[in-house]
């Protein structure tokens, strides 16, 4: 008798979630991607097109400024919040919105990585506690996780509901987990050779964005 392989079913994978639409989000599928309900995705900023806005704390003791590079930011940019809060007159401890520091930034030198600026020292010198905030809110398309890529992809952001197969040229909108919620770890889909450290680094990931491996 010949054998037979059931397919993950879509939505498989979710053992809770938040009430309202806390736990779920349509993603737009980048090209030429194709995965498994279960997939573990990432989510990469599409820079073209985001807002990016920069505002000055109040109380700040000295007067330089904050100028955006052109562009401001990489596919691993994250939405939300970021702050670069002065450490001394010359340095920035830069922040994501999630509250983790990702560089230090000296003022009068370009800062790279997921967000870009410099800072320029004005007539009155910075004092610690000195705040700039930068707003982004881009949005994000959806791609099969892969521990080795360096462009975002390299990030886990969120749960495939469905599969799903993107053509070269088209985009494809799916729900996705992206928090609040617990998901099967024995219904998740890895990328083919991902050892058992690399795994496990994409779990505690998860865990920081709410999405629970059980």
């Amino acid at each position: 008798m010949p054998a037979f392989n059931e397919r993950r079913h879509p939505g498989e994978i979710l053992l809770s979630e938040a009430a309202g639409k806390r736990s779920r989000r349509g993603v737009t599928v980048a090209p030429s991607q194709s995965f498994a309900a279960g997939a573990v995705l990432a989510l990469l900023a599409q820079v073209e097109s985001a807002p990016v806005d920069v505002s000055t704390g109040s109380e700040n003791a000295g007067d330089g400024t904050l100028t955006l590079a052109d562009p401001p930011l990489t596919t691993k940019a994250r939405r939300g919040v970021y702050r670069a809060i002065a450490t001394g007159a010359t340095t920035f401890s830069v922040e994501d919105p999630a509250g983790v520091v990702i560089g230090i930034a000296a003022v009068g030198e370009p800062f790279g990585g997921e967000l870009m600026f410099v800072i320029a020292a004005g007539s009155t010198p910075f004092e610690a506690g000195d705040i700039f905030e930068i707003t982004v809110g881009v949005e994000y398309e959806a791609a099969a996780f892969d521990p080795s890529a360096t462009d975002g992809r390299e990030r886990p952001g969120a749960v495939a509901l469905t599969g799903v197969t993107a053509g070269e040229d088209e985009t494809v909108r799916i729900a996705a987990l992206v928090a609040h919620c617990e998901v099967n770890g024995a219904a998740l889909v890895w990328p083919d050779g991902i050892s058992a450290h690399q795994r496990a680094v994409a779990i505690g990931q998860l865990r920081a964005r709410g999405i629970i491996v059980r």
